[in-house]
């Protein structure tokens, strides 16, 4: 049986309206389709590394199936979650907008038109 530990971390302790209720919609549905889940807000860790390593820490200490990473500002829906589930890998990213100092720009690095990294905004890993 799946269960999902849904991580964000947060630097100002601050998460945007979309993502809350995206949060709230995500929580209804994974209920509704019997996957527990749980849901641990890492709040002032202003160093992204060592926040991720802490989420890591957590995750391993559960027995959680999978491990969810969102960050605090994104956008997204319940079922982008369910397709992450779905794809029955053990990490799968989706492709999100973020916010840079030029403007809005995608999440994946692309190089000679292949995909050499991804964001991990927001990502799926299975144990």
């Amino acid at each position: 049986m799946n269960s999902i530990l849904i991580t964000i971390p947060s630097i100002s302790s601050s998460l945007h309206s979309h993502t809350a209720g995206a949060l709230y919609m995500l929580g209804k549905l994974l209920d509704k389709n019997s996957i527990q889940n749980y849901l641990f807000i890492l709040n002032n860790h202003s160093f992204i590394p060592s926040a991720r390593n802490i989420i890591a820490n957590t995750f391993i200490n559960t027995n959680c199936s999978h491990l969810l990473c969102i960050d605090s500002d994104i956008g997204f829906t319940a079922e982008d979650v369910l397709a992450l589930l779905n794809m029955n890998e053990e990490f799968a990213s989706a492709h999100y907008r973020r916010k840079s100092e030029t403007g809005a720009r995608m999440s994946s690095v692309k190089k000679d038109d292949k995909l050499i990294g991804v964001g991990f905004g927001f990502c799926l890993l299975a144990r």
